[in-house]
């Protein structure tokens, strides 16, 4: 569920790196802002997500996807108004990996964060 989705591997990215960056994630910052640029992501876009303000994109699932998981992270929730955005942007299985893949990283950035985890792999 975390790397074969139907999420595109940008969106995938840009999903797994604002949770890392909302929980202060090091280990998963490094790990994954290096695929993100491996795939085409520009400093300017990780510069947003760190930021808080979210990377500035033009494709529409793109920015659904950063929206709902910055909906997620703050709220645990979608408006019924956001829930139908993104269905109708994202579709309802997309929109149901995306869930699952916020879940799994906070999961995990939390482990990584209580475990004293950092990025040369020492714990």
């Amino acid at each position: 569920m975390r790397s074969d989705t139907s999420l595109s591997p940008r969106a995938r990215e840009f999903a797994i790196l604002t949770v890392a960056a909302w929980l202060g994630s090091e280990y998963e910052w490094e790990s994954h802002s290096a695929v993100a640029r491996s795939i085409g992501v520009s400093e300017a876009e990780l510069s947003g997500i760190r930021g808080g303000s979210g990377p500035r994109v033009s494709d529409e699932h793109e920015a659904a996807v950063v929206g709902v998981v910055r909906a997620v992270l703050e709220r645990a929730d979608l408006s019924d108004t956001e829930y139908e955005d993104a269905v109708s942007t994202l579709g309802c299985e997309t929109l149901v990996e995306l869930v699952v893949l916020v879940g799994y990283y906070e999961l995990l950035g939390r482990l990584l964060t209580t475990f004293r985890a950092n990025s040369s792999g020492d714990s």
